[in-house]
């Protein structure tokens, strides 16, 4: 059987599913972020199944200047 058929078969149809993506909880839009996209804020990004921060030369750029 196919992967595709695997997952029709086993998909709950009263279950929501958001395949592959994570939630972000950084403000209150709450995106599910899709991995290697980033959320509608574009600050934050889902690389590898975390959430990260996306301007870190920001953060350095102030770090440089004190």
């Amino acid at each position: 059987m196919s992967e595709l058929a695997e997952r029709f078969e086993t998909h709950d149809p009263g279950e929501k599913q958001v395949a592959e993506k994570i939630r972000c909880d950084a403000c209150p839009v709450m995106c599910y972020i899709a991995d290697g996209r980033t959320g509608a804020c574009d600050r934050y990004g889902n690389f590898g199944g975390r959430i990260v921060r996306m301007d870190p030369l920001t953060i350095l750029d102030h770090a440089t200047e004190a």
